[in-house]
């Protein structure tokens, strides 16, 4: 019987000797990329949403700039696109 959980002893039938510890956690990435260690997957998983939302939006807008430049040479300065 492990002296870490009696609850998890009863459930498991002291199946799981050793639970794992926080640190042993990890966010998936996708494309074969994962952090790990991490200690607390949830908030970080949240904070690198917001950062890849944030990259995505500027990456939007800088396309969006770069196109309507092509399209005020084309318009003003007589070049084909």
């Amino acid at each position: 019987m492990s002296v870490l959980d009696p609850e998890i002893d009863k459930l498991t039938n002291c199946w799981i000797p050793n639970l794992p510890k926080a640190h042993e956690k990890s966010v998936v990435l996708g494309s074969a990329r994962v952090l790990y260690p991490v200690a607390d997957p949830e908030q970080t998983a949240a904070i690198l949403a917001e950062h890849i939302l944030e990259v995505a939006r500027r990456a939007y807008q800088q396309g969006r700039r770069a196109a309507k430049e092509e399209i005020r040479k084309a318009l003003f300065n007589g070049q084909h696109l």
